[in-house]
């Protein structure tokens, strides 16, 4: 949903592991030590993309982990670029990371994509999409503590966008149980009303913003709650 959002164009890049022969790795190890240089990387390597374009914005979106069919972690990355020194400032980026990998410990293999339209979004939505619904090998790792608590990337420019937060993930989750399905597209008129009236939503105000929802935009009555229910 939040890869969604993006509204220039887009640009997936991909790190891997090292190559090993078999019986030479320990991936355990790898999969563990790697969230030590991976921040790293990112850091000298967004250093190095504002040094070679200044001005610009950081442009990497997204980055999510994804275990390989032989158990190492490589990672995905994904840019957005609305104007041609922003593409600059992500091809810095990705250049960076070109050239070093190595020396952080991944494999010199990586794999770039080709811009394209948000509109769309195509490799980039499909296989992010793919890499996360092997969801259930990242849960094994998180579960035997071999990843940190937050091992998805999603910039907040995206999450102010759609409202799709961790948080109101849980607000979601919580009414849920209570009874209530409020859809992904209410995340973001939620949390703005939230924002708005300093409170929480009544049980009934969720129920009117699940239903107008479908037929157009909400309004708010100053002070009272949600018009229009």
């Amino acid at each position: 949903m939040n890869l969604e959002a993006i509204d220039g164009e887009a640009l997936m890049f991909t790190v891997t592991g090292p190559p090993w022969a078999s019986g030479d790795f320990d991936v355990w190890q790898w999969n563990v030590t790697v969230w030590d240089r991976w921040p790293e990387l990112r850091r000298y390597a967004r250093e190095y993309a504002h040094r070679a374009v200044p001005g610009q914005q950081v442009g990497l979106v997204a980055w999510v982990p994804e275990p390989q069919q032989r158990g190492a972690i490589h990672f995905h990355l994904v840019f957005e670029a609305h104007s041609a020194f922003e593409k600059r400032w992500a091809e810095a980026y990705c250049r960076y990371l070109r050239q070093n990998v190595q020396r952080f410990g991944f494999g010199r293999v990586v794999k770039k994509g080709e811009w394209g339209p948000a509109a769309g979004l195509g490799y980039v939505a499909k296989g992010l999409a793919g890499y996360l619904a092997k969801g259930g090998d990242l849960l094994k790792l998180w579960e035997d503590g071999d990843l940190p608590g937050r091992c998805v990337y999603v910039a907040r420019r995206l999450t102010d966008r759609t409202g799709c937060t961790i948080a109101m993930l849980r607000r979601r989750s919580q009414v849920w149980h209570e009874g209530l399905s409020v859809a992904l597209a209410c995340l973001d008129p939620w949390r703005r009303y939230e924002k708005a009236l300093r409170r929480r939503l009544s049980r009934r105000e969720l129920l009117c913003l699940a239903g107008v929802q479908e037929r157009g935009s909400l309004a708010l009555e100053r002070g009272t709650g949600v018009r229009r229910c």
